[in-house]
């Protein structure tokens, strides 16, 4: 940072103007597009039968808010015997009042 603005140096600029020219972001970017709207459409599909859990915010495509009928009985940050990488936390610390 230089006085409040970032400084990005030549070299990166001109490695992140041949990735652009050569079309490498934007192959990227529709792999990981296509990835994401996978593994979202499996997580709409395995909430789809619970009963009282719904889901929202599933259109931003890398967040998902599941609100369960109840509590769990804990929030784990990580389980070892999920598939993927899955965070969980507590929706109630990140809530905005009226």
């Amino acid at each position: 940072m230089l006085g409040g603005i970032s400084v990005i140096g030549g070299v990166e600029q001109l490695v992140l103007a041949e990735l652009l020219d050569a079309g490498g972001y934007d192959r990227h970017v529709r792999t990981t597009r296509s990835t994401y709207r996978r593994r979202r459409d499996e997580l709409v599909a395995m909430i789809a039968g619970s009963d009282g859990v719904r889901l929202s915010g599933i259109a931003a495509g890398l967040h998902a808010l599941i609100e369960l009928p109840r509590p769990p009985p804990c929030a784990a940050p990580a389980r070892d015997d999920w598939p993927c990488s899955v965070w969980t936390s507590p929706a109630s610390g990140r809530a905005q009042g009226p």
